[in-house]
């Protein structure tokens, strides 16, 4: 009888921790965690193989990881010293807002009320800093979001310092040429030229992003790579992420300079 109750035992472990899905090995490169990776086979890969420990996903460790991969620094975030530099990101959530908080001098900026209990309400067109005033920005899947993006663009690069980064992630660069526009603002109001679609929170998606974004940094005066990669250790899948300077070129680390990608 002591054979049986064990095994059922382990079976609803493994069901308290991951009920719709597997349990995937890896290491948390945000909080170092071996416990692994939790991943349904309805979740986009993007969105799922949440850690065990700190909910992380995909998306949040390519995110941690580039941002290391640019200031030089390696280890899990949880592990990195404290950096002397100012770090904003755009609607902050799970495992991130609380560690970059202990490692920069760190804003968490949403456009609304969420549930958040450290955040600055704000609107990317309309900052409110001085010129230079940040090292980093990253934003994450929200400027799909906003509504007129042009002006907060150019509010982006005009408070990032001089070598200041840009890290961004959207959909759908690489994986399409052109810019999709789902909704256009004329006269103040939306006008819808497909059937409205909405992400978490209900927020209206205004475009969807082609490659043709790059193009756009780049006359804003931002050095601009795309990069396409993934790191099974980390259970990170393949996923692109755009990383642009304002400097002549993007560094990334303090040895490995890379060519400016567009011009």
């Amino acid at each position: 009888m002591h054979l049986p109750r064990l095994r059922l035992l382990r079976r609803f472990t493994r069901s308290r921790e991951c009920p719709d899905g597997k349990v995937y090995a890896g290491v948390c490169n945000i909080c170092g965690s071996r416990r692994g990776f939790c991943h349904s086979p309805s979740a986009h890969p993007r969105e799922g193989f949440a850690c065990l420990e700190c909910t992380s996903t995909s998306r949040d460790r390519m995110l941690i990881k580039t941002l290391g991969d640019c200031l030089g620094l390696t280890g899990a975030l949880e592990e990195w010293p404290r950096q002397p530099l100012t770090l904003l990101e755009t609607s902050g959530y799970r495992a991130t807002p609380a560690r970059l908080a202990q490692k920069f001098r760190y804003v968490n900026l949403m456009y609304a009320s969420q549930g958040e209990d450290d955040y600055v309400q704000g609107d990317l067109s309309r900052l409110g800093l001085r010129d230079g005033t940040l090292d980093v920005l990253l934003t994450s899947d929200v400027f799909e979001h906003v509504r007129e993006d042009a002006p907060a663009w150019a509010e982006v690069y005009r408070v990032l310092a001089p070598g200041g980064y840009l890290l961004l992630q959207v959909p759908a660069v690489g994986e399409m040429e052109t810019t999709e526009v789902r909704v256009e603002v004329r006269d103040g109001e939306d006008v819808h030229l497909m059937e409205p679609e909405y992400h978490a929170e209900q927020t209206l998606v205004y475009r969807y992003y082609g490659d043709d974004l790059l193009g756009r940094l780049c006359e804003l005066g931002f050095a601009v790579m795309a990069l396409r990669r993934r790191y099974p250790k980390f259970q990170i899948g393949e996923q692109t992420i755009v990383v642009a300077q304002k400097a002549p070129f993007v560094a990334m680390g303090p040895d490995e300079i890379s060519e400016r990608a567009w011009t």
